[in-house]
């Protein structure tokens, strides 16, 4: 969705226009949004993923969490202690 979204964005729609989907608030456009701040490995690891039974579980708030750590290798530690 984030990648969508900033596809709209750089086609002209701002956060509303999005927004006016039905069930899609603002704040949720923005909180999507910000998981383009998490490390492009990190974007990478979750694009190419795929799911098994044993798979560990990744939740967008883990992600979100992430997603606000400034230092790019404190990024990939801390995703890497998400997904062990």
């Amino acid at each position: 969705m984030a990648f969508h979204y900033r596809e709209l964005m750089e086609q002209g729609k701002t956060k509303a226009e999005i927004a006016r989907t039905p069930d899609v608030s603002r704040a949720r456009v923005t909180q999507v949004m910000n998981l383009l701040n998490l490390h492009p490995d990190i974007q990478e690891y979750l694009n190419n993923a795929k799911y098994k039974p044993d798979t560990k579980l990744i939740t967008e708030r883990g992600l979100c969490q992430i997603a606000t750590i400034q230092d790019s290798n404190e990024q990939l530690r801390a995703f890497g202690k998400l997904i062990r």
